[in-house]
């Protein structure tokens, strides 16, 4: 491909740059032909607080190159604290997850680990489920919880005042929320899929239009063992496998907005 790049698109870089938005380059149709792109630098962060923790399965599937990179410490530490539960693990009550490491991340289109419905882009969803709606007695706050939440008395604090089991509760109601996946490498390896975001709600709408495969980005995730399927290996001739298979992937959150009071440390994403 020559090095020349449009005039036109150069000056319009200028002064797009100027106003916060990035330029890359990406491969919409996977075809091998790059174009230019033009990407607002879009930010999100954890906005539920959230009160507890689901089951997981055990353990995560290492990436297809073999090599976690600067993650190597955060999944080791992880392995090794869970490590003497693994004989007795119960799936819907131990939890294998924890805050991770800022890094800095490339979205990637899945192919490395046989998940092709990723190729031009993130999957968008509206799902339908239920919430739970509370109103401070004391300050007159809104805020809502899961029914599971409900029934185990988790998030029973005013977010706004902190009066605690002060309020009235009614639901559940049905509502529809958004959700986006997509796959990620670390920018220090691209090629090389280590795992798949999740995003819900607001935080899904707002960076709905700004994934993309090639998109780099700074985040700070809650990582946990996931379960999802992928197309089975390669059969002889170098064929794509038939069907599909199950296997534990790292599947990467935005986690609650109250990992500490200050909220220092909660889940975030920025576009670089």
């Amino acid at each position: 491909m020559p090095n020349d790049r449009n005039p036109q698109f150069v000056a319009l870089e200028e002064r797009l740059r100027a106003n916060n938005i990035s330029v890359i380059n990406w491969n919409p149709q996977g075809t091998g032909t790059l174009r230019q792109v033009l990407v607002e630098k879009v930010s999100t962060k954890a906005t539920k607080n959230l009160g507890a923790t689901g089951g997981t399965p055990y353990d995560i599937e290492n990436p297809p190159c073999g090599s976690w990179g600067e993650l190597t410490p955060w999944i080791t530490e992880l392995r090794e604290r869970n490590q003497s539960k693994a004989a007795r693990w119960n799936p819907r009550r131990n939890h294998f997850g924890s805050l991770m490491p800022v890094a800095e991340y490339q979205v990637t289109d899945g192919r490395d680990v046989r998940d092709f419905r990723f190729t031009n882009g993130a999957q968008y969803a509206l799902n339908d489920g239920t919430e739970m709606r509370l109103t401070c007695q004391s300050c007159n706050t809104n805020w809502v919880r899961s029914e599971r939440q409900s029934a185990a008395g988790y998030a029973n604090r005013c977010p706004s005042c902190g009066t605690t089991d002060r309020f009235s509760e009614t639901g559940p109601h049905q509502i529809q929320y958004a959700s986006l996946k997509f796959p990620v490498a670390l920018a220090s390896n691209p090629t090389c899929t280590i795992g798949f975001v999740n995003l819900y709600g607001t935080e899904a709408e707002r960076m709905r239009n700004s994934i993309r495969p090639g998109i780099r980005f700074q985040a700070r995730f809650y990582g946990k063992a996931g379960r999802k399927s992928r197309q089975r290996a390669q059969g002889s001739g170098g064929r794509r496998g038939r069907g599909y298979e199950w296997y534990n992937y790292l599947n990467m959150t935005l986690g609650s907005a109250a990992y500490n009071r200050s909220d220092r440390t909660s889940g975030f994403i920025q576009i670089l």
